[in-house]
């Protein structure tokens, strides 16, 4: 069965208290009216991928109008390359809508968003989602508890290692730190994704690295 999860990552800068454009600005935790679904997904999903059961990644930027709908979307990174994985997040750009309002209270018209978007094949995950899930619940751990050296350590590893694979995947320093902090807020919300390697197991890749 063909599994494939998006993740969405918005940022932005505070804005004032009365609802204005905010043409330069990422949205922050915007309330999604619509989003792709499962039949999207399977449908948009590189077709020659899907075949020989390779997984991936893409990150696609769009401003957003202001009756929530997404418009001038490109691609940011993807991976791996030369799959189809980013023109197909492209296409899935008319099913997402969000509310016109922002919990700040600004308008979303002439704003902007980033949506990482992970494909899967049952619980495969591509080499650089399992980095980012290493590198969140690692980061996490180290977090809660400041005097947990292996978790230290392995954090600090793992950000190496997105990073490397974010430079094959031809990605902005921006987009990196997006999906690092993406990756970090999930593990610290106790989101896991299906295929995403547990604490255990990324102490242990961190561990025997440092070898």
């Amino acid at each position: 069965m063909l599994l494939a999860l998006i993740a969405v990552l918005l940022q932005a800068s505070a804005g004032p208290d009365q609802p204005q454009a905010a043409p330069a600005s990422e949205i922050l935790g915007p309330k999604w009216l619509k989003r792709p679904t499962g039949e999207d997904i399977n449908r948009l999903y590189p077709k020659d991928a899907y075949r020989r059961g390779i997984s991936g990644r893409a990150t696609i930027s769009c401003s957003v109008t202001g009756e929530g709908t997404l418009t001038g979307c490109q691609v940011l990174e993807e991976a791996p390359l030369e799959e189809g994985f980013g023109d197909a997040a492209l296409r899935m750009a008319p099913s997402f809508k969000m509310q016109a309002l922002t919990p700040q209270g600004q308008t979303v018209a002439g704003g902007t968003v980033k949506i990482p978007i992970r494909f899967h094949i049952d619980n495969q995950i591509d080499p650089l989602s399992a980095m980012l899930g290493c590198y969140g619940v690692t980061a996490a751990a180290a977090q809660k508890e400041p005097t947990n050296g292996e978790a230290s350590r392995a954090y600090a590893f793992f950000a190496a290692q997105v990073a490397f694979r974010e430079t094959e995947a031809r990605a902005s320093p921006e987009t990196f730190e997006t999906n690092l902090s993406a990756a970090r807020r999930g593990a610290e919300a106790g989101i896991s994704l299906p295929g995403t390697p547990i604490l255990r197991q990324c102490l242990d890749v961190a561990a025997k690295a440092a070898k």
